[in-house]
C-alpha cells in the first residue's frame, strides 16, 4: 500500500513538473493578405523557423516569407524573399547545419501563365546567400528539397515532359546550385513528387501521387545517383489515395504517408503504409473516424513511435471546420493518440518537428479572417501545459479526489473537453451543446491515477484541470 501510494505521489509530481515547463503554446502572426507556414526547422543552435509565402511580399505579390521565432514563440524577426511576380515558398531544409534551403515557384517572367522552381539559400540571420531558379518554358513546381551526403541537394515536384504529361520531376544539384541532372517519373498518366529521401548505397526514393482518369494512387520510386529508375511501383485501388511524404525509419522500411478513401466518394482517413528497401508493401493501416482526416507529416521518434501532423475534424464532430490534427502511432501503425487544435476557422498542420528537448512543434495555417502563419508546441504527450493561459473559471469538478461519480459543470464558454490519463492517451471526450453545462461521470471504469481534464474554450484557449481517482 506504501509503495502504491509513493508511486502515485511521484507520478502526480511528475506531471506538475511536466506542466510548470515553459511554454508550450498556440499561436499565430496575423498580417494582411494571405499567409501560410509549410515548414519549419531548427538549426543546431536551438533556433527556429518558419518557413512559407506571404501574400504581402515587400518585393510585389507573393513571396517566400521566413520567420525566426524563440523557442517560447515569439517573433524574432520575418524576412520577405523573391521577385516582382508570384512566388511561392513551399518547403525548406537544413543546409550546412547553420543555414536554410527554401524551394516553391516563381513566375517565369517571359511567360506569367508559367513557372520555374526557385531555391533560395538563406543564413541563420536571414541574409540570402544565393538563388537560382530551375525548369523550361512550360510549368514547372517543386515543393520538397533534401541536403545529401555530397553537401549538394535533390529535390522534387512536377513538370510537363517531352510528350507534355505531367511527370514527378526529380533535379540534382551541387553545393553552389548548379544543375547535376534531372530525371522525369511517369507515363500518360498525371504524377507529382511528394518528398524525396536518401537511402543507404546513395539512391533515392520519391513518393509520388499519381492520378489516372480522376483516381488517384500512391506511386514509390528508386532511383540510382544518376536519376536512372531502379524500380517502380503503384500500389492502389478504385478508391482515392494521395500521398503526402515518404520517410526511412530506424528498421529501415519506407513508411508512406497521407489521405485516402476507406470507401467509394467517403470522407478521407489518414493512411500509413511500410515498404521494404525493394518496393514490397510490408502492411498499410488506415484510421481516423467520422469526419475528415489527412497527414501532412510524419516523423520518427526517439521511441521508435510515429508523430504525424495534419487536419481532422474527426474528434470536433464532422461537421466543424477542419482542425490542426496531431496523431501518435507506434511502430506497426497502431493508434496511441489523436489530438485536434485550433482556432473557430480552418486551421492546418503541414510540418512537424520533433525538437533537441523531444516536445513537438508544428507549423501551418490558421484561417479566419484570412490565412496566417500558424505555431504551435506541445509536450511528447501531444499536450498544451496552458501555464500562460491556465483559468480556473470556466470549470468546476467535484468531488476531486473522486472515488465513483464525478460531476463537471461547466460555463458557455466551454466548446469541448477530453480527459487523458498520465501516459497522455484520451480516455474519455465529450463535444457539449449549447443547452447542456452538467455532466456526470462514472470513474468506475477509469484505473485509479492521475488524469488531465483538457477543455478547449471557444475562443482557441485552454483550461486543464487534474482529477485524482482513488477508488
Amino acid at each position: 500500500m506504501k509503495y502504491k501510494f509513493l508511486v502515485f505521489i511521484l507520478l502526480f509530481l511528475g506531471l506538475l513538473n511536466t506542466y510548470a515547463q515553459a511554454p508550450y503554446f498556440e499561436k499565430t502572426y496575423p498580417e494582411s493578405g494571405a499567409d501560410v507556414a509549410f515548414s519549419i526547422q531548427q538549426l543546431a543552435d536551438s533556433s527556429l523557423y518558419l518557413g512559407g509565402f506571404s501574400e504581402q511580399g515587400s518585393n510585389g505579390q507573393y513571396d517566400f516569407a521566413l520567420k525566426k521565432v524563440t523557442p517560447d514563440g515569439n517573433l524574432i524577426w520575418s524576412k520577405n524573399y523573391g521577385t516582382i511576380y508570384n512566388d511561392q515558398a513551399l518547403g525548406m531544409c537544413r543546409a550546412d547545419s547553420t543555414n536554410l534551403m527554401m524551394i516553391g515557384t516563381t513566375e517565369d517572367p517571359n511567360n506569367q501563365l508559367s513557372t520555374d522552381v526557385l531555391l533560395i539559400k538563406i543564413d541563420s540571420a536571414g541574409n540570402e546567400l544565393w538563388r537560382h531558379t530551375y525548369g523550361g518554358p512550360q510549368y514547372e513546381q517543386a515543393k520538397w528539397v533534401q541536403q545529401i551526403q555530397d553537401g549538394g541537394y535533390i529535390f522534387c515536384g512536377f513538370a510537363p515532359d517531352l510528350f507534355g504529361s505531367i511527370d514527378t520531376y526529380i533535379v540534382r544539384i551541387d553545393s553552389t546550385g548548379t544543375q547535376l541532372w534531372e530525371s522525369f517519373i511517369g507515363g500518360a498518366h498525371v504524377e507529382s513528387g511528394d518528398r524525396i529521401i536518401s537511402v543507404p548505397g546513395g539512391d533515392f526514393i520519391v513518393a509520388s501521387t499519381t492520378t489516372n482518369n480522376g483516381n488517384s494512387d500512391v506511386r514509390l520510386s528508386r532511383i540510382d545517383q544518376n536519376g536512372i529508375v531502379v524500380w517502380d511501383t503503384i500500389t492502389g485501388d478504385s478508391l482515392q489515395c494521395g500521398s503526402q511524404g515518404v520517410l526511412l525509419d530506424s528498421h529501415l522500411r519506407l513508411i508512406v504517408f497521407g489521405e485516402t478513401e476507406i470507401s467509394p466518394f467517403s470522407k478521407y482517413d489518414y493512411f500509413i503504409q511500410a515498404f521494404d528497401l525493394n518496393g514490397r508493401e510490408l502492411w498499410r493501416k488506415t484510421f481516423g473516424g467520422g469526419g475528415t482526416n489527412a497527414l501532412f507529416d510524419l516523423k520518427e521518434d526517439q521511441n521508435g513511435d510515429f508523430i504525424g501532423t495534419g487536419y481532422s475534424n474527426s474528434i470536433a464532430g464532422s461537421s466543424s471546420p477542419l482542425n490542426v490534427s496531431v496523431i501518435k502511432v507506434d511502430s506497426a501503425a497502431n493508434l496511441i493518440w489523436a489530438r485536434e487544435y485550433g482556432f473557430s476557422g480552418i486551421d492546418i498542420g503541414y510540418s512537424l518537428l520533433i525538437s533537441q528537448d523531444q516536445s513537438i512543434y508544428i507549423g501551418g495555417r490558421s484561417t479566419q479572417m484570412d490565412d496566417d502563419f500558424y505555431f504551435l508546441h506541445l509536450n511528447q504527450n501531444g499536450l498544451l501545459s496552458l501555464h500562460e493561459n491556465e483559468s480556473e473559471e470556466g470549470i468546476v469538478l467535484y468531488p476531486n479526489p473522486v472515488n465513483y461519480e464525478l460531476s463537471i459543470i461547466w460555463d458557455k464558454k466551454i466548446k469541448s473537453w477530453n480527459i487523458y490519463n498520465a501516459c497522455g492517451k484520451p480516455v474519455y471526450s465529450m463535444k457539449t451543446a449549447d443547452n447542456e453545462n452538467t455532466t456526470h461521470l462514472d470513474t468506475q471504469k477509469f484505473g485509479n491515477g492521475l488524469y488531465l481534464l483538457n477543455a478547449k474554450m471557444i475562443d482557441g484557449t485552454m483550461v486543464c484541470k487534474k482529477i485524482v481517482i482513488n477508488h
